[in-house]
């Protein structure tokens, strides 16, 4: 059983480091311990993305603020380090389950920072002015952040590691969903499994409720047909841990998100093709993606 005190305890013996948010519980010890959460930390600085102590605007309502998130480069979080430390809680009998059954305020740094990396890379080859490109970057942005948090769970081989993300993601941990990647990872490489399952959280945030043969070849087509043998079953595996999306959800939050940016029409109508024949015409946007999921 883990306690809050053991969390807190556990990264007070780890070096600081100027690149770790120390007020934040789990930052340092994912930045040091977990290869998904350095590397986006990493190319964050690298691209002079900026962190700020979440406002009351993000506390109320963090979806509404994604676009500011995205124009300004700047990640909110909360230091909740600092005031689980303040509230003086008796020894052994706080565990991490129970402030996540409380809902107690999480940080999404690893999220939010994988929706301004990938945006990044999709404004300087798309359209903003277009519809449909403008949806497709942002949905290429959320897909990547869904993303990032599952593979970031095949690095949590203790309980401490996934206590620590669950104080820091959206995606739970499932040891079903991990044993499937790492599978695949050990049978056809990182570099094809995570692609295949970033294009299927793609496809997810496009509202498909599933995927056909030609949805699984459009995949191995974005990967180069030469370099990976993944079967459509193999793919259709992946796809069942992306679309665990709750639709409803994708839908409601859609709807209001686009409002946000003045995106009129039906949302079904208004993603009504498909992303990856978007991607395969735009050969500049496909390598940078594969150039970006190739450091994981």
């Amino acid at each position: 059983m883990i306690y809050i005190e053991n969390l807190i305890e556990s990264e007070s013996h780890l070096a600081s480091d100027p690149a770790t948010l120390s007020t934040v519980l789990g930052d340092t010890f994912l930045c040091s311990n977990n290869k998904i959460y350095r590397n986006r930390r990493q190319i964050a600085l690298q691209q002079k993305i900026k962190f700020k102590k979440a406002d009351n605007s993000y506390n109320t309502s963090s979806l509404l603020c994604l676009p500011q998130i995205l124009k300004q480069k700047s990640v909110p979080f909360s230091e909740n380090k600092n005031a689980l430390i303040k509230l003086d809680l008796p020894v052994k009998k706080i565990t991490v389950d129970d402030l996540v059954f409380l809902g107690t305020k999480k940080n999404h740094l690893l999220h939010e920072t994988s929706h301004v990396i990938m945006w990044l890379v999709a404004r300087r080859t798309v359209d903003l002015s277009v519809k449909i490109e403008l949806m497709t970057a942002l949905l290429l942005s959320e897909s990547y952040a869904n993303y990032s948090e599952t593979i970031a769970n095949c690095f949590a081989k203790t309980e401490l590691h996934k206590n620590y993300l669950a104080l820091n993601s959206f995606w739970s941990y499932s040891s079903e969903e991990v044993k499937t990647l790492s599978l695949l990872q050990k049978k056809y490489g990182k570099l094809t499994t995570n692609t295949a399952m970033y294009l299927c959280f793609l496809y997810a945030n496009f509202l498909y409720k599933k995927i056909s043969a030609y949805e699984c070849e459009s995949i191995r087509l974005f990967i180069g047909t030469q370099k990976t043998k993944l079967s459509t079953s193999e793919i259709k595996d992946l796809f069942a841990i992306a679309s665990q999306l709750n639709i409803h959800f994708l839908i409601k939050t859609g709807e209001i998100f686009w409002k946000t940016l003045g995106v009129d029409g039906n949302l079904f109508e208004n993603l009504d093709f498909d992303p990856i024949d978007f991607l395969l015409q735009n050969p500049k946007l496909r390598n940078e993606i594969l150039e970006l999921i190739s450091t994981d």
